[in-house]
């Protein structure tokens, strides 16, 4: 669990990114809003738009007491688990490749992250929109900070990140070429996570011995509405919506190799403040992840990742949009520790889109982990064992 404090870090371009291949969310860009200069990004994806005739077009509508080189060695161990936030800032999002997710790591461990991702490609839609050749590009850079917990007797963590985002969406709409700019923060990213089996809290010592096999761990990554936003624009960088994403993580390790499978479903508030004062509503996405990861020594890996999420039908102000998300992502991350620090660079491509965005995406992301130096982590010696 420790692994995916910040799953968007590592991929800052994919907020704005998924607004635009959503068309209605930094997963939904609506490109056909563009025939005003108005556009909207935000997480329902391309299929989210729906058709208004307006008088121009028709608009579619994430202290041990031992010496330092010890010390070092033991906070490499636990970086094993921990993963950027993409810099995409919404957390509970369907597309992300988070390998380590569940990871355990000692108590009391603090991890800042930083991340920046590059996304470019085309952008599908429905193909009842007027919308064609549809491309975007986007970049980003997301922070974030998380803190390992105890919290009876299980491993646990909290985590905070937000994003900075800029991107470019361009296409043709009714068969004039249209485009849309943005820069500005998105919406601020929260996730809690729980070991249920497999991974007591453990202080620096324990965790230093500790050898994991099978473990299972869920979570509650949260979207909160705090990005850029402007009603009268189709493209965002906020969503003006809450998301909440309930993940379960199962994880088993054989020697060298460690494999993982997540399963969780992306639940959406309503926006009341949709252009033209409209409501939009999206229906709960489900998506699936697995990764297959090799150590080569504490704290250097590499992972090759895939996901497939389903879902998130849009209706705005009662009229349901045609189509649903069906796609899948295929990518790969390498992991490379420098004593507290790690550096990840990740890299993923759409393997299948029906609606959305077809990106080729890379990330970079940093962090670095930090213990408490004038207590040490709980004892835990006293909790039943699993």
């Amino acid at each position: 669990m420790g692994g995916q404090y910040f799953p968007q870090l590592s991929r800052p371009a994919e907020t704005l990114c998924r607004r635009v291949e959503r068309v209605g969310g930094l997963s939904s860009a609506t490109l056909a809003g563009m025939c005003h200069d108005t556009a909207r990004i935000d997480d329902a994806g391309a299929d989210s738009w729906l058709v208004d005739r307006n008088d121009d077009c028709e608009v579619a509508s994430y202290s041990m007491t031992q010496t330092r080189s010890q010390r070092w060695f033991v906070l490499r161990a636990a970086l094993m688990a921990f993963v950027l936030w993409p810099a995409s800032a919404v957390v509970a999002r369907a597309q992300d490749l988070v390998p380590g997710a569940y990871s355990p790591a000692p108590v009391g461990i603090n991890v800042f992250s930083a991340g920046m991702t590059f996304s470019d490609g085309a952008l599908s839609f429905d193909p009842s929109l007027p919308i064609d050749d549809a491309h975007a590009t986007v970049g980003g850079a997301g922070f974030g900070i998380a803190r390992t917990v105890n919290i009876g007797g299980r491993f646990s963590s909290i985590g905070v990140g937000v994003p900075f985002v800029f991107g470019h969406v361009e296409g043709q709409v009714l068969k004039q070429f249209q485009e849309a700019s943005r820069t500005g923060f998105g919406d601020l990213a929260a996730r809690f996570a729980i070991n249920l089996y497999g991974a007591q809290a453990m202080t620096l010592q324990q965790f230093a011995a500790y050898r994991p096999t099978t473990y299972v761990g869920v979570s509650l990554s949260v979207g909160v509405p705090v990005g850029q936003y402007n009603s009268t624009r189709y493209i965002n960088l906020g969503t003006n919506r809450w998301s909440f994403k309930p993940e379960v993580g199962i994880s088993r390790t054989r020697g060298r190799w460690t494999l993982e499978g997540d399963v969780g479903a992306v639940a959406y508030t309503d926006n009341t403040n949709y252009v033209n004062e409209s409501r939009r509503e999206q229906s709960p996405i489900v998506a699936l992840q697995g990764h297959l990861i090799y150590t080569v020594r504490i704290g250097y890996w590499v992972a090759a990742d895939g996901n497939y999420w389903k879902g998130g039908r849009v209706t705005t102000n009662g009229a349901t949009a045609s189509g649903e998300q069906k796609n899948s992502r295929l990518g790969v991350t390498l992991a490379v520790p420098v004593r507290r620090q790690q550096v990840r660079v990740a890299y993923s491509f759409g393997a299948y889109t029906t609606i959305g965005g077809d990106f080729h995406s890379v990330g970079v992301s940093y962090s670095y982990a930090w213990a408490n130096r004038r207590r040490s982590a709980p004892d835990i010696s006293t909790f039943n064992s699993f």
